[in-house]
């Protein structure tokens, strides 16, 4: 995949606030310097050191509400807008910097590694300098192993930079962490339905959610399986079936077809070229909204499951 020149996306590690004031304070300073702006979107306590390291300038903007790492489609949206914005007022080059959801964050990594995968798809176009910094005294291993694997680039402490020779491109889903279990499967769900058409699928779920969920996630709910459900019967395997479990604060669907799923590893990360040829951009869709989405090989088939939560 060629990308603009400047664009750089990489690893690095540090297991220590000295080394990560190491890494990153260079890379920021360096954009001070440069005239190029720097946007920071991490934890509280890392904002407060890097406000403690760093100068007071509008160069260095620090995002406090990382609401944008709801989902990993939407955060890649939200850094795409940021970047644009900034080089339309100018800007040469941005640089770019948060934290990458993990357990040692409260948080899953599946869905995060997907995430990893598609940035350079997703940024590779844009003069974007992007290093993504793993804290080792709280990633479990497995998140170091899969996001080494899944940049091009890593740097040192020392602001060294090489080529990653355990870089690997990913080829299929199948390759990805799958979600954590939802404990409302390992139950009976409230509706099942054989190869029904997306209309029948919606008034099912609308039936099953009253009550349970805000109306405007209930509709994001109902969107999200009916572009699941289309998928399904243009691109999967029939049969087609849906599952719908409904617990005290959340509703839960599975959309399952007996194919293999969607071929490209990335997809609902990014835009599909059109609307209906690849179902790339349904899929988009569903992932921008308010819901929870996972993808699932190998069970066998292909399940789209989708998760709406009372929020409190």
């Amino acid at each position: 995949m060629d990308h603009l020149e400047g664009y750089l996306h990489q690893v690095g590690f540090y297991g220590s606030d000295d080394a990560f004031a190491d890494l990153i304070c260079p890379f920021a300073l360096g954009g001070i310097e440069a005239g190029e702006p720097v946007v920071f979107a991490y934890d509280p306590q890392k904002v407060e050191l890097l406000r403690r390291w760093l100068p007071a300038t509008g160069d260095v903007t620090y995002i406090v509400d990382t609401g944008c790492y709801a989902t990993p489609a939407r955060a890649l949206v939200a850094w795409r807008k940021v970047v644009e914005q900034r080089l339309s007022e100018g800007a040469t080059r941005v640089r770019i910097a948060g934290n990458v959801p993990h357990p040692g964050y409260g948080h899953p990594y599946a869905g995060w590694d997907r995430y990893e995968a598609a940035f350079d798809a997703a940024m590779g176009q844009f003069p974007v300098w992007a290093p993504c910094l793993y804290d080792t005294r709280i990633a479990p291993a497995e998140v170091i192993d899969a996001a080494t694997r899944l940049h091009r680039e890593l740097i040192e402490r020392d602001g060294a930079r090489r080529p990653n020779g355990c870089f690997d491109e990913v080829r299929s889903l199948s390759e990805f962490f799958p979600p954590p279990p939802e404990p409302l499967e390992a139950t009976a769900p409230a509706k099942e339905l054989l190869d029904p058409t997306p209309a029948v699928a919606r008034r099912a779920i609308r039936q099953v959610i009253e009550g349970v969920v805000a109306q405007d996630h209930a509709d994001q709910l109902v969107l999200a399986a009916s572009e699941a459900v289309t998928n399904a019967m243009l691109h999967g395997a029939r049969p087609v079936l849906v599952r719908i479990w409904r617990g005290d604060d959340r509703v839960v669907v599975h959309v399952h077809d007996e194919g293999g799923g969607p071929s490209d590893p990335l997809v609902g990360l990014l835009p599909g070229p059109d609307e209906l040829g690849t179902g790339g951009r349904g899929m988009w869709i569903a992932h921008q909204l308010d819901i929870e989405v996972a993808l699932m090989v190998g069970m066998p088939g292909f399940t789209v499951r989708l998760r709406a939560q009372r929020v409190a």
